[in-house]
């Protein structure tokens, strides 16, 4: 699964201006798409993949940062058996139980974390 595949998939269905890997200095309302570590490959069935997925958001208005964390966290936790891009996703699930205030930028715009862990075949 790939950083744009995700990005794609969450534009067509929770449009918003999403970014790949960290927020650019000059966009304002947006989130940004990254993976971290994920879990270790599968020994056995070598194209099973556990990826971590981080989605961050950041907006001007507090409460819309926070609204539109909470929307694309309700969308992606507890989804099954879909593909994203040239991906077979058989789950995502979040790893905390709700979008995580991580506090605000240097112009003051309200920043939500949520991290999804993955399994998906490649």
């Amino acid at each position: 699964m790939k950083v744009m595949d995700v990005i794609q998939h969450l534009q067509d269905v929770k449009p918003f201006d999403y970014y790949a890997n960290d927020f650019p200095h000059s966009a304002g309302n947006c989130a940004f798409v990254r993976f971290n570590e994920g879990g270790a490959p599968n020994a056995y069935l070598l194209e099973l993949a556990n990826p971590n997925l981080q989605i961050a958001v950041r907006h001007k208005r507090g409460s819309e940062a926070e609204r539109i964390s909470y929307d694309i966290f309700d969308y992606l936790n507890g989804k099954f058996h879909f593909e994203m891009g040239d991906t077979y996703v058989y789950s995502m699930l979040a790893q905390q139980s709700e979008p995580i205030y991580v506090g605000t930028d240097d112009n003051g715009r309200t920043i939500y974390s949520l991290n999804i862990a993955c399994k998906v075949r490649r």
